[in-house]
């Protein structure tokens, strides 16, 4: 079963980092919104800071299981809460004005839902009586710092 761990890993792990081409499309079109003196609104800057909290705690969780590291349970239910949060806040903050927002918002809803099946999954392998997870080492370390590089890095751009 590591093998499925260490796959779902790999596939959170890219999927966090797809999200820096969506923050740089993001950057541009707000540096061209700064050139006719148009700022993003109060909401719109907490939901940037977020959406790269969760991108950083994506590519983290998934490093963990990558690794098969002891990180993997706190860095996946830290991710499932700042995800649920951000669903609940976003309903009332951000609510969908077109019909392309309306599905982007119920496509994150189902990743969500993905994301807590996943985590569920991997909880039940990690904390069973056959846990794959490889105690020590520096790999250890590299999840929740690499993850904390990667928020900075980004908060930078």
């Amino acid at each position: 079963m590591e093998w499925v761990l260490r796959g779902i890993g790999l596939f959170y792990a890219l999927a966090g980092l797809a999200y820096v081409r969506s923050f740089a499309m993001d950057k541009v079109l707000d540096d061209a919104l700064k050139q006719l003196n148009v700022q993003p609104e109060g909401n719109e800057r907490i939901s940037t800071i977020w959406l790269k909290a969760m991108a950083a705690l994506t590519v983290s969780s998934g490093l963990a299981l990558l690794l098969l590291s002891v990180w993997i349970a706190p860095l996946m239910i830290l991710n499932a809460i700042v995800q649920g949060v951000w669903l609940i806040w976003a309903r009332k903050a951000l609510p969908p004005e077109t019909e392309a927002e309306a599905l982007g918002r119920r496509r994150t809803i189902n990743a969500f839902v993905i994301w807590l099946l996943a985590t569920a999954f991997a909880l039940t392998l990690v904390w069973g009586a056959q846990s794959p997870v490889i105690a020590g080492g520096a790999g250890n370390w590299l999840p929740p710092v690499g993850g904390v590089v990667f928020l900075v890095w980004m908060l930078m751009q």
